[in-house]
């Protein structure tokens, strides 16, 4: 059910006003009580220290008819329970209500002063004032008076009733004059909601002249909203045509890519071909056709030649097979640093070219499960780029232990003695065909190693990143793969 802004407001007040009410009822009456509970307890006090003093004569001379006239006259108002006189070991020698008289009744055994305390009397809470009667070291007897909790006087009652109609006759008045200015505020904020509701992007929002030329507040919501209604249209139609730009620059953007990857499968498979001929022909001609030995060292350049070649395409199918979704993994439980040291046997090769010594150090059990043939082409990746910026004579060093960001990961870094990244370039050196410009020296590569290097860790759900070693003595590449692959 909806309800309207106006009926909410009496609502409101009528809770506020109801709550207000309630609060002033309690807080007066709990004052009432207080102040009438401190005007009996001081008058029971005076009683009691007066009937415990008048008493001592009696009490020395035991003469109890006296005692019994001066509990009587302790009580000279409404409101009082009882007086009596008990002894210390709580013998009743004096009650106003004679039964009670020779009854035993909890009380103080040494002398007291004023003592005030809580009991039940006649099934009603009642305070109870104890005042000693001594006389010279002997105590006599303990005056007892007691009055009603809950005594209470019609003149409190009748001012409480009277402030309560009182504010109840200014809820009235105050509801009345909410709802006049109530129905002034909502009748213009109800055309506005309805002038809004009509609102399309290609009319935007109309209101009536009354309203729109309003000199007040109303009037400059209205104006204020038709030219947020016109901003509006304005926005979206550019904001349509924008977003057509963009769909329509995505899809040239994707078909690219997806013919830029076909192109460079196809391109590459075809490559593969007579690149096998090529190196089983050089390789042929090195070893086992007669030739001289000048002759024999070409035949040897162009295998190597022929090799390098064949890394690059299988670089590009890599990298093809990566970005359109089809390179297959297969995840085993494998050791790192076991794959790590036969990436090292293998490289050595390139590694004796510059004379590099390499140190692979490991402190944990390196199992984790991943895909051998895609963590091999890192790490081999890896190792060339290691070997081909590294000075002469220099060390790689590669570490594998525990992540210390997620201890489910393993972390694998490779440092060499190579020239440093600069800062504006370590975000993008794992692009594809990108290399760092302080490397383009001749050192050779196109820059695919580690782009499908990037793409292979991503495909672990690992993390792989550079960066410059703080000693500025050469260049770090780290990668991350957890221990189990997500299911």
């Amino acid at each position: 059910m909806k309800i309207s802004i106006r009926l909410r407001l009496m609502i409101s007040l009528l809770t506020v006003m109801g709550v207000a009410l309630w609060l002033t009822a309690v807080v007066i009456i709990k004052d009432a009580d207080e102040n009438m509970d401190e005007h009996h307890k001081s008058m029971a006090l005076h009683h009691a220290k007066i009937l415990a003093e008048g008493s001592i004569d009696a009490l020395v001379a035991e003469n109890y008819e006296l005692m019994n006239r001066g509990v009587s006259l302790s009580l000279p108002e409404d409101g009082y329970a009882y007086a009596a006189l008990v002894r210390p070991e709580g013998e009743v020698l004096a009650h106003t209500d004679l039964p009670e008289v020779g009854k035993k009744m909890v009380t103080e055994a040494k002398p007291v002063v004023q003592v005030t305390k809580r009991s039940m009397y006649q099934q009603r809470p009642v305070t109870e004032v104890v005042s000693s009667a001594v006389s010279g070291n002997t105590h006599l007897a303990n005056a007892h008076v007691a009055y009603y909790m809950d005594f209470s006087h019609d003149h409190d009652e009748e001012k409480l009733y009277r402030l309560m109609a009182i504010m109840l006759m200014a809820s009235l008045l105050l509801m009345a004059g909410v709802y006049i200015i109530a129905d002034k505020i909502i009748r213009p904020i109800r055309q506005l909601t309805r002038a809004a509701a009509d609102f399309t992007l290609e009319q935007g929002v109309r209101f009536s002249p009354h309203i729109f030329n309003r000199q007040d507040e109303i009037g400059e919501l209205a104006r204020s909203f038709d030219a947020m209604s016109s901003h509006l249209v304005k926005s979206f139609e550019a904001l349509k045509v924008a977003r057509d730009d963009a769909l329509s620059a995505k899809q040239k953007a994707e078909f690219a890519n997806k013919a830029k990857s076909e192109f460079i499968a196809n391109i590459s498979h075809e490559l593969r071909t007579p690149m096998h001929a090529i190196l089983g022909y050089s390789e042929l001609g090195e070893n086992k056709v007669a030739c001289s030995v000048s002759e024999s060292e070409y035949f040897s350049m162009i295998r190597k030649s022929g090799i390098r070649l064949m890394v690059l395409i299988d670089k590009l199918l890599d990298l093809s097979k990566l970005e359109t979704g089809g390179y297959e993994v297969f995840y085993e439980m494998h050791n790192l640093k076991t794959l790590t040291d036969s990436c090292c046997d293998e490289s050595t090769v390139l590694l004796q070219e510059k004379q590099l010594v390499v140190s692979v150090q490991s402190d944990v059990e390196a199992l984790a499960e991943f895909d051998l043939k895609g963590i091999y082409t890192v790490i081999m990746s890896l190792l060339a780029n290691a070997a081909k910026f590294s000075e002469a004579s220099s060390k790689v060093e590669i570490i594998i232990k525990k992540d210390v960001i997620n201890e489910l990961s393993i972390h694998f870094q490779i440092q060499n003695k190579g020239p440093l990244i600069p800062d504006d370039e370590v975000s993008n050196i794992f692009d594809s065909f990108v290399q760092s410009s302080e490397t383009k020296d001749g050192a050779g590569g196109a820059g695919l190693g580690l782009s499908v290097s990037k793409k292979i860790i991503l495909a672990h759900h690992g993390n792989i990143w550079a960066e410059n070693a703080k000693d500025q003595t050469g260049v770090i590449f780290h990668f991350t793969l957890p221990l189990m692959q997500p299911q």
